[in-house]
């Protein structure tokens, strides 16, 4: 005598016995975000939340630069994208010689900020901090050649930049390129 009841099989989307409430909700179009339709103002908000999150992503966390010159051909060309991540060094660490970085130039490379609209600038900012615009003109990839107490000097008689009294090896240079071509001697702060 068999006391089994027969197995029956249901989907994953079949009701439950006594359960007739609809699983999905659908508009005309089908599309739906979270069970309910989805409407030109819920895309809207949708889309200022994503670009929010996005900014606030690359601006603390992980900032798409787009390169937009030669100074560190053969390593990056023009148009190259690179992710720099801006943790890298907030938690003790500190950049090393041969560390490829990202810095602002102003007081340094560049003496003061352009002026100029100021919301063209914000609007700017934002496209480069997406990756979709060049950097601002007082942004800069370079390479690190000397950290804090290095003095370094250029060039020797052989045209190689030295820290610390050590010519360095720059195998990443252009063929024929110098690495300055101003002499100088600094020791870095």
């Amino acid at each position: 005598m068999d006391t089994e009841a027969p197995h029956t099989q249901r989907g994953h989307s079949s009701p439950v016995e006594g359960d007739e409430r609809p699983r999905f909700a659908f508009s005309r179009s089908g599309r739906t975000v979270g069970g309910r339709p989805l409407t030109w103002r819920r895309a809207g908000v949708l889309g200022v939340v994503c670009t929010v999150f996005l900014l606030l992503f690359s601006n603390f966390v992980v900032q798409p630069f787009l390169i937009p010159s030669r100074s560190m051909e053969p390593t990056l060309q023009v148009g190259d994208r690179v992710l720099v991540n801006k943790l890298a060094y907030r938690f003790g660490e500190q950049p090393r010689r041969g560390d490829v970085v990202v810095f602002d130039g102003t007081g340094s490379f560049v003496r003061e900020r352009p002026d100029g609209n100021p919301v063209a600038a914000v609007l700017h900012g934002a496209a480069s901090a997406l990756g979709l615009a060049e950097p601002s003109d007082t942004d800069f990839v370079k390479r690190v050649v000397g950290v804090g107490g290095d003095d370094v000097v250029c060039c020797d008689a052989a045209g190689r930049v030295a820290v610390n009294g050590v010519p360095l090896e720059e195998p990443y240079l252009q063929p024929g390129d110098a690495p300055s071509a101003v002499p100088f001697r600094i020791v870095v702060p």
